[in-house]
């Protein structure tokens, strides 16, 4: 009979201890409500951020398009050059 009254204190003891446990998780409930709060404008935030780059990335890749469009051109231009100073140097010799 000592003996099991001695395991029931203990049991109880036990679960005090996890009631207490329990009790001072709930008080973080809310904390830890806060931070998820935060974390989830930062993430909104983010991908604002984000979204802003990749309308710039695109931006910038239709302007490279344009140059390497640019730079075929000029490469054509520089050879039909060369081809008409060389015919006309042809022409004056």
């Amino acid at each position: 009979m000592n003996n099991e009254l001695k395991i029931t204190c203990n049991e109880n003891e036990e679960l005090q201890r996890r009631l207490n446990e329990l009790g001072n998780i709930n008080k973080k409930i809310p904390d830890y409500e806060n931070k998820i709060a935060v974390l989830s404008q930062e993430i909104e935030r983010l991908n604002s951020v984000i979204e802003k780059k990749n309308a710039e990335l695109s931006k910038l890749s239709n302007k490279l398009s344009e140059i390497e469009g640019m730079n075929k051109t000029i490469g054509t231009l520089q050879e039909r050059i060369t081809k008409l100073v060389n015919e006309n140097s042809s022409m004056e010799g």
